[in-house]
This record gives C-alpha cells, structure tokens and sequence, in this order.
C-alpha cells in the first residue's frame, strides 16, 4: 500500500528518493597543505610534533625505507624515504643528514594522501638517536558535508510535494 501510494505521487517519491540518494553523496575535492614539524627517537621509533597531523608517533621499517606515523587519534600517513644522506659529521659517528621522503597515503583523512618533504637532522650512528625537521606538502582529499546539498534537496522535496497537493487540491 505505501508502494502504491509513492507511485501516485511522483514528485513526492522523487523528491524523497533524491534526499536519500544524496545523504550517501559528498563533494570531493584534494587539499594541499603544508607538512611542517619535529621528530625524535631512538632506533626504529620516534615521535614529534607535524602539521596538519598534530602530534604523533612513528616506526621505521629498514628494510622498505617506509615509515607510518600514528596520529593521536589513530589516523595513520605512510611514507617511503627516497634519499637519506650524512652529510657532515660533526664527532665520531655523529652527522647532520639530509632526508627526503614521498607521502605514500594513510589512513582515514589521509587515506589518499600524497606529497614530500625535505628532512634536516642529527643522528647518532652509535646510539641510534636521531631529530628532525620536517618541511613539505601533502595533499589530501577533502569532502564537504550533505548537510547543504541535504537541505536544498528536501526544500526542493517539501516544494514538490506541495505542487502535487496543490494540483490534487485544484483538480
């Protein structure tokens, strides 16, 4: 029966079938934002401060050159270091080093992510403890909310179904 009752509203079904379809529905569009932040560690695990991930904590794999680094939220950004370079050593075993590194994607907001970033910092072979500075880019898919799109579909449904009842009304 309420099949029945949508099909001799059109409009009114129409207008009821947009507002579901477009809830699922979202503008996408990528953002570039800057990557700019601090790190230490010690071995394979380090921890710092990036913009726009906030704070955050890191493991290197050695073996791939790839990275994770876990947002406190748990939103992850994969990376894969393209070219690590001790540049000056400034005492026995201890370096300046230059780092580049491509943004490989993530998790949530980041699960598209792409970019790079130049790293400057210190690290002792020795000990294993390293810094540093991180300068780039990443870019990352940005989705607006329904919630506009939402409201002037089910205007346009509340206009509908008053033109079919208006239509009825004067039939």
């Amino acid at each position: 029966m309420t099949m029945s009752v949508m099909l001799r509203k059109p409009a009114v079904f129409l207008a009821g079938l947009c507002v579901v379809l477009s809830w699922g529905s979202a503008a996408v569009a990528s953002s570039t934002l800057p990557l700019k932040g601090q790190f230490e560690g010690v071995g394979n695990n380090f921890s710092g401060t990036i913009t726009p991930l906030g704070d955050f904590t890191g493991v290197f794999d050695p073996i791939t050159l790839s990275a994770i680094w876990t947002t406190t939220d748990g939103e992850t950004v994969t990376n894969q270091t393209i070219a690590f370079d001790p540049v000056e050593e400034l005492a026995p075993n201890i370096f300046n080093y230059e780092q580049f590194l491509i943004i490989t994607g993530g998790t949530g907001p980041f699960s598209d992510a792409a970019g790079s970033a130049d790293v400057v910092g210190l690290i002792d072979f020795e000990t294993g403890a390293f810094d540093g500075n991180l300068n780039g880019e990443i870019s990352v898919k940005s989705v607006s909310e329904p919630g506009a799109t939402l409201g002037l579909l089910a205007v346009t449904g509340i206009v509908a179904v008053s033109r079919s009842r208006f239509k009825k009304e004067t039939s």
